[in-house]
């Protein structure tokens, strides 16, 4: 018995030890994924040192017609390589957002949607928001993560 629980809090500590190295690195990337109920993913972006911080834009909106996680992961796939975007997120749930934080001075909102609509014929962005941010976000979350229930309500 002894031996057991002493065998489950090293294990304990281990993990803990193994995710606050990860946290406290600047260079690791958070999987927002295992941590946040809404999963979001993020993408790494592009290194800060290629983009203009004073021209920093967040750009939210709702993507509909897609809803497998697979497609809207393959969205976020054709942002991401986009010159100017720094970081890139898609909602896996309903209702379905996307955020992308870009340098406006590199890209616009039209090149960002058309790269994210791709060839997808069904594919619909709503509620698109674009705003100035004056610096990089810490953990990208869509502002529209929120709008609905999971019955497709509005709150």
């Amino acid at each position: 018995m002894r031996k057991r629980l002493l065998v489950n809090s090293l294990f304990s500590s281990l993990l803990l030890t193994g995710f606050l190295a990860a946290v406290s690195s600047a260079e690791e990337k958070i999987s927002v994924n295992s941590l946040s109920p809404n999963m979001v993913l993020t993408s790494k972006g592009q290194p800060r040192a290629s983009l203009n911080m004073k021209a920093l834009h967040r750009l939210d909106f709702v993507v509909k017609g897609k809803s497998c996680s697979s497609c809207l992961f393959h969205m976020q796939k054709r942002v991401e390589p986009l010159p100017g975007v720094a970081k890139c997120g898609v909602i896996l749930k309903k209702p379905y957002a996307a955020v992308v934080v870009f340098d406006s001075s590199k890209t616009t909102r039209e090149k960002i949607l058309k790269a994210a609509k791709g060839d997808e014929t069904l594919v619909q962005f709503d509620k698109i928001e674009e705003a100035p941010i004056d610096k990089m976000p810490l953990i990208l979350i869509p502002h529209h993560c929120t709008d609905t229930d999971t019955d497709g309500d509005s709150k």
